[in-house]
């Protein structure tokens, strides 16, 4: 593996790893956290990749539904009944 592939994620990947957290019912600021830790550079010596401000906000728009529907949409997430499958 290339050693910059755990530094830089495309935005499916970000989507993929929100939702994947998300459906086990991982805390936003948490799932916040774990992911900037994951695109740190392991050493700022390679070309400056992860060594930059990152900064990261999750934003759950519940439509004053529980949290936990959110969790179980998420969940569903892959199994091909996902409401998310469509997008």
């Amino acid at each position: 593996m290339h050693p910059l592939a755990s530094v830089v994620k495309w935005s499916k990947e970000v989507v993929e790893f929100v939702r994947m957290r998300l459906g086990t019912g991982m805390d936003p600021e948490d799932i916040c956290e774990d992911l900037m830790t994951r695109c740190l550079a392991p050493d700022c010596q390679m070309g400056g990749l992860g060594c930059d401000n990152m900064t990261v906000v999750l934003i759950c728009f519940l439509h004053g539904k529980p949290y936990e529907e959110l969790v179980s949409k998420c969940n569903a997430t892959g199994n091909g009944d996902s409401p998310f499958a469509k997008y």
